[in-house]
């Protein structure tokens, strides 16, 4: 039997008694306070309890409706009028069922009902053992929307009846295209019983009544009044078809055989076998009896198990993820980012056609802009016009791969390599190291630097190398060439300055164009630069081959004589990784496994910049990375679809760019002008920069 009373607090405590526990009777349940924690006496009444119990107990639910209640199940039940039950403290998770049949559906509030197990240890075992619900789609009952008391009914008796490996999702919409007509149908219940099959269900509240000669349905409220419905047994009909319509179109569920049955429930009657039609199979409609029952009702509604096994675990999640996706949306992938930025980033803007035309009235200017300023677009596009008017012309800088850089990207604008072939090429890019040692070989002569002291190289290019170019070109005057355009000016010395006139074949009238920063002076002093051209230089002020966040992380580094003015596009944020704790090469290859697998970046558009030479770095050519990718201090082939990484340093790379760039190994910046590298290692990402590891600190104050 099972009695009521008045705890403290409020709430209305059941308890399900019998003569074998008599001693017990009026004993309250462990109950939770309002602070979450248990009655004093919770612990000897709970073992009580246990010892009262003689089978495993089951999952259970209340259902809080403010002064009523509903539950189903085979024990005893509790009601908390203040917030819904939880798990009793200091207990393992077990749930148990409430007692079977104790509802008053009709005199119940919707909107106060909330559905909550609660738990309990199984007997005998001393750690526990827990018993799941069904799944249900969606999760919790105030996401669903109910319409009716009928339909929450429902939900909860599915929901705790129902054995863990059901599925059950309320409320799916179906659209299914019947050549130009729509079929829209809506399923109460799909529920999936992997032994026997899916199942839609259609519920139906109140009273029913069907008219014999019309044979139209009518619901019955409270009040005794009639509602034309629909037929519920046709609806349930009409969205299994639907249901198995879009199953066979799912790119996915279409693989599997689904075998789907119809069902109507009416929860708050009882029809006692009474005949609803030579249409109607009795097993598919069920009453208020079935509410005690509900998942042997199911089963016999499906026909029982499968004889060719339950559905399959792949089958089974196919259909969840039909009927009830989970939809994500993320922020934009890098990679995407990185693509939208480059297109934003052109390649001359109408400042710069200014500037071409200006010079086209000069044979002699220098151009002086920041990084980002297009300086090497313009000095190629320059060369390009030159050579196309018939001049023989050089286009050179300091670094050489810098110089190969530029004679591919000139290769490709002009769509033929005919301009730098032959004795006597109207287009010759190359390095200055490069050039000296072209025009000394030239003559015969063999040229060798020298080699492992760094001292006399550096004495070797400083003095020497000037005079062997001019005592070549003495030798082989033919070769001068119409004009000179230079890159990256800031890196020549004076000597050189002088030889490169010498290879001029007009001293006086011949074009010279030098295009330099003087922020980027890694090999000279920026006191000291010194030009053979002594005009006030042009100024090319708007930086707009970089992104937003990329100028305003070297901005504050920048010492030139010109204040940069910003015209590029946004981008994403200036990423800074961490080191510590780990090596470089660790933080890089948990950086570039995101980089390339989860936010679509190509390895080729990727450099990663070390202060250190090659010899001295950790990041050493030929690593493997992640045993996916490589290192390569070699240039790589924007062409080529690899897994190689190149890597640099920083003074290598000066002049050039790269969508993405990883600065790496930065507490190794022992530069008596660590501003001017880390400048310039900064603005080499024109779309993205992440830097692994910290700035140094006497940098963050300037």
């Amino acid at each position: 039997m099972a009695g009521l009373h008045r705890a403290a607090g409020g709430r209305l405590i059941s308890q399900h008694t019998s003569a074998a526990d008599g001693a017990a009777r009026g004993q309250r349940l462990p109950s939770t306070h309002e602070d979450g924690g248990r009655s004093s006496d919770a612990s000897s009444q709970f073992a009580r309890f246990r010892e009262r119990s003689s089978a495993p107990r089951r999952a259970g639910y209340t259902r809080r409706l403010g002064s009523r209640s509903a539950i189903g199940g085979s024990e005893r039940w509790r009601f908390d009028g203040r917030r819904a039950l939880g798990s009793w403290r200091g207990q393992p998770e077990r749930f148990v069922r409430a007692p079977r049949r104790q509802f008053a559906p009709r005199q119940v509030s919707r909107h106060l009902a909330e559905w909550t197990p609660y738990r309990c240890r199984h007997r005998g075992s001393p750690l526990g053992r827990s018993r799941l619900m069904a799944t249900m789609y969606p999760q919790f009952p105030r996401y669903c929307g109910f319409q009716s008391d009928a339909k929450l009914l429902v939900y909860g008796v599915l929901a705790h009846q129902l054995p863990d490996e059901c599925i059950v999702l309320f409320g799916v919409r179906l659209l299914v295209r019947d050549g130009p007509d729509e079929i829209d149908a809506e399923a109460d219940f799909i529920i999936v019983e992997p032994e026997c099959g899916v199942l839609v269900l259609e519920i139906k509240g109140g009273g029913i009544r069907r008219d014999a000669r019309t044979g139209q349905w009518f619901s019955l409220d409270r009040r005794g009044e009639q509602h034309a419905i629909g037929n519920p047994i046709e609806q349930a009909r009409r969205t299994r078809y639907a249901l198995a319509r879009k199953l066979k179109e799912g790119p996915r569920t279409k693989l599997f055989d689904y075998p789907i049955r119809h069902a109507v429930i009416f929860p708050d009657v009882t029809l006692r076998q009474q005949w609803l039609g030579p249409d109607v199979e009795p097993d598919i409609v069920l009453d208020e009896r079935s509410l005690t029952g509900l998942h042997g009702a199911i089963r016999r509604a499906l026909g029982g198990p499968r004889p060719e096994g339950p559905l399959a675990p792949a089958a089974i999640q196919a259909l969840v993820d039909a009927l009830s996706p989970t939809i994500e949306v993320r922020k934009p992938r890098l990679g995407r980012l990185v693509r939208e930025a480059e297109e934003e980033i052109v390649q001359l803007t109408e400042r710069q056609f200014a500037v071409l035309r200006l010079l086209e009235r000069h044979r002699r200017a220098r151009i002086v802009g920041p990084a980002g300023s297009g300086k090497t677009m313009l000095a190629i596009e320059k060369a390009r016009q030159l050579a196309l008017q018939g001049n023989r012309v050089l286009l050179t800088c300091f670094n050489r791969n810098l110089s190969r850089w530029m004679r591919r990207t000139l290769q490709d604008a002009l769509g033929t390599t005919e301009l730098f072939e032959g004795d006597r090429p109207l287009l010759v890019v190359t390095h200055f190291h490069g050039l000296v040692r072209d025009f000394c070989e030239r003559t015969g002569r063999r040229f060798q630097p020298p080699a492992g002291d760094r001292r006399e190289e550096e004495r070797f290019w400083k003095e020497q190398a000037p005079q062997i170019l001019i005592d070549s070109v003495e030798q082989l005057p033919d070769l001068r060439f119409d004009a000179i355009i230079v890159d990256e000016g800031q890196d020549f010395l004076t000597d050189w300055w002088i030889a490169l006139l010498e290879v001029l074949g007009d001293q006086e009238r011949g074009f010279l164009y030098i295009f330099y920063d003087d922020n980027q002076t890694l090999y000279t002093d920026s006191r000291q630069l010194e030009f053979p051209i002594v005009d006030e230089p042009y100024m090319l002020a708007e930086v707009f081959r970089n992104t937003r966040p990329i100028f305003e992380r070297f901005r504050p580094f920048y010492r030139g004589s010109i204040e940069p003015l910003f015209r590029g596009p946004d981008g994403p944020e200036v990423e800074e990784v961490p080191v510590t704790g780990q090596g470089v090469l660790q933080a890089l290859a948990s950086r570039l496994r995101r980089l390339f697998e989860e936010e679509g970046i190509e390895p080729r558009d990727v450099v990663i910049l070390t202060p250190r030479s090659r010899e001295r770095s950790a990041l050493r050519d030929k690593t493997r990375i992640a045993a996916r990718w490589q290192l390569t201090w070699e240039p790589v082939d924007r062409e080529e679809v690899n897994h190689r990484v190149r890597a640099s340093s920083i003074h290598a790379f000066e002049g050039l760019e790269s969508p993405v760039v990883i600065l790496a190994e930065l507490d190794d910046l022992a530069h008596p002008r660590v501003d001017e590298p880390l400048s310039v290692a900064l603005s080499r990402a024109r779309s993205h920069l992440i830097v692994l590891g910290e700035l140094p600190v006497d940098l963050l104050s300037l």
